[in-house]
């Protein structure tokens, strides 16, 4: 049942509260005066003022979130790789990979402060080991606008479960430290529903390979999860309960009306959907000369709807707005609507 399920999210995330015993803010400061030049000084630095593993945990993934950058370059050319992963090493350093591949990964990374999601992955893996933390790197699918401008469906992101309070959890250091526009710019922006993130939470956007790494009883199935609506950061950030369409296609003809909904307790001043192409996922293009001009959306209770008209024929995808950030992402399949005679 649904109820159950964010039963199960508002319990995790209370106990998530609990495992932090030392203020986090006062972590996040200590972590911007620690520096070293191996993993293994530095994951000495940042965790020997501390004496639990969630503490310890804290201050590994936040100076990595503070510290590492992501590699565009890369992004755009992906690097030489090892059994298909993106890893962070020139063409001459292939000869001592195979023994220590996540600490020679963790040092370049350290070195030049930029990376993918493999790079980050290996560094938080490492310096957990260094620091006698049980962790694993998780490669996966994540839901993300390029992931879903093709048929094929690959597994394309890497993240981390770390073991600590007598359970694993689930935290992905690289879209907890920012984001990267469709123009290819990497904006620094930390994240916090990335670290520790409830289970349920979490499999909106990553499914991983094994589906053991879900930490969910019931996992949805791949299919499940790669049709439904892409969800953008601000979905987590508007406690979204339910919504629909629950299909992430939408099939329609010009004319037909589409209608909209979402349940949310926080407060709603905006509410509509756009065929604006030019929408980065999550984050509404601050363009002034074009108008946004919507029908009143109705309220009822936690839900709200919008009735949206089709239009043009031309319409690839539409964004569901809310508070001037993109919560939901659909793509469209105009269908042609011929006269019978």
């Amino acid at each position: 049942m649904k109820w159950l399920s964010y039963l199960t999210v508002f319990i995790f995330l209370s106990f998530k509260a609990k495992t932090q015993s030392v203020n986090e803010s006062a972590i996040d400061r200590y972590i911007l005066t620690v520096d070293a030049k191996t993993p293994a000084a530095l994951s000495k630095k940042l965790t020997e003022p501390f004496q639990t593993d969630a503490e310890k945990v804290r201050a590994i993934f936040r100076w990595i979130t503070e510290n590492i950058g992501y590699n565009t370059i890369v992004y755009q050319k992906p690097s030489r790789s090892l059994s298909g992963r993106s890893v962070f090493f020139e063409a001459d350093d292939t000869s001592s990979l195979l023994p220590t591949l996540n600490e020679h990964v963790a040092q370049l990374v350290m070195q030049r402060r930029v990376a993918v999601c493999d790079g980050y992955a290996r560094l938080f893996k490492i310096l957990c080991d260094h620091a006698g933390i049980r962790s694993e790197i998780i490669y996966g699918y994540a839901r993300t606008n390029y992931l879903r401008s093709g048929k094929r469906f690959l597994s394309n992101h890497t993240w981390n479960a770390v073991y600590i309070n007598n359970a694993w959890h689930l935290l992905d250091a690289t879209w907890a430290s920012g984001y990267v526009t469709f123009g290819n710019a990497y904006i620094k922006h930390y994240n916090e529903a990335y670290y520790l993130a409830p289970p349920q939470q979490f499999i909106e956007d990553h499914y991983p390979e094994f589906i053991y790494w879900s930490l969910l009883p019931s996992p949805p199935t791949l299919r499940e999860f790669q049709y439904s609506p892409l969800k953008s950061q601000a979905y987590i950030k508007y406690r979204i309960q339910s919504f629909k369409p629950a299909s992430g296609i939408i099939e329609a003809a010009v004319g037909d009306t589409l209608e909209f909904e979402l349940e949310t307790g926080e407060k709603v001043e905006k509410y509509f959907i756009s065929a604006n192409p030019y929408f980065e996922v999550g984050i509404l293009p601050q363009i002034s000369t074009m108008p946004y001009r919507s029908a009143p959306f109705i309220r009822e209770g936690n839900k709200i709807r919008y009735r949206y008209v089709l239009s043009s024929s031309q319409t690839k995808q539409l964004h569901v707005v809310l508070n001037d950030r993109v919560i939901l992402q659909y793509k469209v399949q105009v269908k042609n609507n011929l006269a019978i005679h």
